[in-house]
């Protein structure tokens, strides 16, 4: 019976340590995936941030937002959407975002596919605490659905601003 023990005793220990390495080869693979996919500048003044949202948006400007913001800042899908031609199909989503406070510019760059991962709907709008659910739900399927253009782009009071856009 000891035998036994001792034979089963190294292929657990191997399996472990194979696993040990799986789960650091997948972190090294995020890691580098990330790094290429997210871009941050940091001093960027609001004249240079404001350059490169006039560009992000230029390939897209005779076409109006999925999502436009109140006056009361809520968010909310922009009247007769529903015309809006699908050019295409959507691979990617992108994110432009600048923090006045720090002068950082972020840009990030998603395939459609990692959102399809994501269970539930993604949460637009100053009310995604969960404590109030008057934002606008999106989900992978409203984005394809309209084709590639800009979803949002927001403007905070105190400066920072998002633009999110499809490809």
């Amino acid at each position: 019976m000891a035998s036994r023990t001792r034979k089963w005793l190294p292929i657990v220990a191997g399996i472990a340590i194979l696993l040990v390495f799986v789960v650091i080869g997948l972190a090294a693979v995020s890691v580098a995936w990330f790094r290429q996919n997210l871009d941050v500048t940091h001093d960027t003044s609001r004249t240079e941030a404001t350059q490169a949202f006039e560009d992000a948006r230029r390939q897209y400007a005779d076409q109006r937002p999925l999502v436009e913001f109140g006056d009361d800042r809520r968010p909310e899908f922009v009247k007769g959407i529903e015309t809006r031609k699908n050019a295409g199909t959507v691979s990617s989503i992108h994110v432009l975002a600048w923090d006045a406070d720090e002068d950082s510019l972020v840009s990030l760059s998603l395939p459609m596919w990692l959102l399809r991962l994501k269970r539930g709907p993604i949460m637009v709008g100053e009310y995604v605490s969960g404590f109030d659910d008057r934002g606008v739900r999106l989900t992978p399927e409203d984005l394809e659905k309209y084709g590639p253009g800009v979803v949002f782009e927001y403007e905070s009071r105190s400066g920072d601003r998002v633009l999110l856009t499809t490809q």
